[in-house]
């Protein structure tokens, strides 16, 4: 039992940490989970806008704290069944003296060590210690680069608008003047959409590197 615990803990610690490489420092690759988690959530919104439209607005921010709740309980559940197994004899709370049990508290052990938090547990075997100083790191590199990943963000979805505005700014004008750009003015005309078509790539490769937006 205590064999297959730690395997599972192990599957689930790599499940999510290779989804948080894949969508965060991989900008080529493509985070599975994320990818499915952003398009449930973005296809369950979209129903309900049928009805309340407002509600579409928040299927992003929603979609961007699932996908980072889900790497920190993958993460959290994957060190807790680690520990599990040597939850009573190898850890010993400073408290009381005794020893602890129970996936509760294996549950909250790994909590204290991926938010850095120390409740007075410590592990009498040297590589269980280590490991604990382990998803402590982890933790705080998750916390720092779902902050990073979460401020890249921005930038690209301020170009999204800005180009979306100026494309429609350009219809607005043609169409309340009653002109034909290509027509009237060919040469103004060229440059402004050479512009327009390099934003557009550039667009494109920045929300290629964050599908999210």
């Amino acid at each position: 039992m205590a064999v297959w615990e730690t395997i599972a803990g192990v599957m689930l610690l790599v499940a999510g940490l290779v989804d948080v490489f894949q969508t965060l420092f991989h900008p080529a690759g493509r985070g599975a989970m994320s990818d499915w988690t952003s398009r449930l959530i973005w296809k369950a919104f979209r129903r309900m806008a049928r009805h309340y439209s407002r509600l579409l607005t928040y299927a992003g921010p929603l979609s961007i704290l699932a996908i980072i709740v889900s790497w920190a309980a993958l993460i959290w559940l994957g060190f807790a069944l680690i520990y599990l197994p040597h939850i009573q004899s190898a850890f010993t709370h400073l408290q009381n003296g005794s020893s602890s049990s129970g996936i509760v508290e294996a549950m909250s052990l790994s909590l204290g060590a991926l938010i850095t938090l120390s409740e007075g547990t410590y592990a009498n075997v040297h590589w269980l210690q280590i490991l604990l100083g382990v998803e402590a790191v982890v933790g705080f590199g998750l916390l720092t680069a779902s902050v990073s990943w979460l401020l890249s963000i921005y930038p690209v979805l301020e170009a999204r608008r800005s180009v979306a505005q100026r494309a429609t700014l350009l219809h607005h004008a043609e169409r309340e003047n009653r002109l034909d750009m290509i027509r009237d003015a060919p040469h103004e005309a060229q440059g402004w959409i050479l512009n327009l078509g390099t934003e557009v790539a550039g667009l494109r490769n920045q929300m290629a590197q964050f599908p999210i937006t």
